[in-house]
């Protein structure tokens, strides 16, 4: 009987040191054959169709890690290109309990070879706008409110904006981010746009603020080649259709590089300096209190453009 309890005892040992390698080291499941499961599972998160066209790995343990290969955000029919979003890789490190817990404690999210499109379609519809149902843009803010977000690094990303023309494009060499819970977030860019480096650095406050009765108040200061870019502004209303507003300042010895950069041929003016507040709505944009200086000339004034209706209104009273 001594000798059965010794055996029984060590069997429950052993048992528990291989509990806990697993929990500690973790196990790697291929989750491919899950693909279609999950991919309606992020759909239905999303509110959108999502396409995992590459394998996907797990690793089981306290910390479960999950890689992705070919990610995918498709465009409904009306769009000149296929996707919304591509991802070639994916990789997400997180905590189990918070999970178990209903709460994202993600400590890295990395995104390698990402590229966004952006554009509309014959009607005008933007690809990005695809409204969301009131439950899912409450369940969206009540997401946000859950996450705790450590580190985001993009790499090798690149943002195209146009229509089935020649699209325009910004290329992001690296993005770094962190959104803690109840914490300021926080994230820089660095890359190139139009033959020019910039360096963008964006703060905001806690982004459980966000989709909430609350006002999203964020700052951002930045370079584009030699201009100067400061702003601050506020972010409201459901995250469906959210309203912005961004007070600025820019500062550019160069307006023909800051055009290019921007994806704007500007004539060879000369050094250039503009302020003014800019406010977007669903389907309008207000810029107010404007002031624009290029050489010895200056121009103030407000302009607001509606294009919620059938044919886009362009209102406004400039003063020289």
């Amino acid at each position: 009987m001594l000798q059965l309890r010794r055996w029984l005892w060590l069997a429950a040992a052993l048992l528990a040191t291989a509990v806990a390698l697993l929990a500690t080291v973790g196990v790697t499941v291929d989750a491919s054959r899950w693909r279609a499961q999950l991919s309606e599972r992020l759909a239905g998160t999303l509110g959108r169709p999502v396409a995992l066209d590459g394998p996907v790995h797990v690793v089981v343990s306290l910390s479960p890690r999950l890689r992705a290969e070919r990610v995918r955000l498709p465009n409904p029919p009306g769009f000149a290109a296929s996707n919304l979003l591509s991802i070639g890789e994916l990789r997400v490190h997180a905590d189990l309990w918070p999970l178990l817990a209903g709460k994202a404690r993600v400590r890295e999210l990395i995104a390698r070879d990402v590229n966004l499109r952006l554009e509309r379609d014959a009607r005008g519809q933007g690809n990005w706008s695809r409204p969301l149902a009131p439950a899912l843009d409450r369940e969206a803010a009540g997401g946000l409110a859950r996450l705790d977000l450590h580190r985001l690094v993009v790499e090798g990303a690149a943002i195209e904006y146009g229509g089935a023309g020649r699209p325009r494009r910004a290329e992001i060499a690296e993005l770094t981010a962190e959104a803690r819970a109840g914490r300021a977030a926080r994230a820089e860019l660095k890359g190139a746009a139009g033959g020019s480096d910039y360096v963008l650095t964006l703060a905001g406050a806690p982004l459980s603020r966000l989709g909430t009765s609350e006002s999203w108040p964020w700052t951002i200061d930045g370079r584009f080649g030699s201009a100067r870019v400061r702003g601050e502004g506020r972010i409201s209303g459901p995250l469906a259709q959210p309203e912005a507003e961004l007070r600025f300042d820019v500062d550019a010895p160069d307006a023909g590089a800051l055009g290019a950069a921007l994806g704007a041929p500007v004539p060879p003016l000369g050094a250039v300096a503009a302020s003014g507040s800019l406010h977007l709505a669903a389907g309008r944009a207000a810029l107010r209190g404007m002031r624009l200086s290029a050489g010895q000339s200056a121009i103030s004034g407000d302009l607001a453009l509606d294009w919620s209706g059938p044919r886009p209104r362009l209102t406004g009273a400039l003063d020289s």
